[in-house]
């Protein structure tokens, strides 16, 4: 049997993943109207995005965790932190580096890469 979709929920998703594009391609404008809702999507967008998975995973909390829930932080911190700090490391050591080429930071900077400490983290 298929399931139903939420009508509600498939609307959010997609004022979401509307507003997260708008933010994308509006981040550079220099039109300071255009720059200020750029700011406004992106402190909606991903909220949106959050809200729907916490209220999805609501209803189903007791098929994901079982009466196991040592087992369930693990395998969820397996799942989503090791990728999570993997990836991270691989992009930050990677640009780090690509900034001792010469003429990559130039490079980099045009696509929208900005040079930072781990301080400015």
């Amino acid at each position: 049997m298929e399931k139903k979709k939420d009508p509600i929920i498939t609307l959010m998703r997609s004022v979401a993943i509307i507003l997260v594009v708008l933010q994308h391609a509006l981040k550079y404008s220099t039109n300071q109207t255009m720059f200020s809702f750029a700011k406004v999507c992106y402190a909606i967008d991903v909220n949106v995005f959050f809200f729907i998975s916490g209220y999805l995973f609501e209803g189903k909390k007791s098929n994901y965790m079982g009466k196991n829930v040592p087992r369930f932080i693990i395998k969820k911190t397996k799942e989503l932190l090791i990728p999570y700090f993997s990836w991270s490391f691989l992009i930050y050591f990677g640009v780090y580096f690509a900034y001792i080429i010469p003429g990559m930071e130039r490079i980099l900077e045009k696509i929208g890469f900005e040079r930072f400490t781990v301080q400015e983290i």
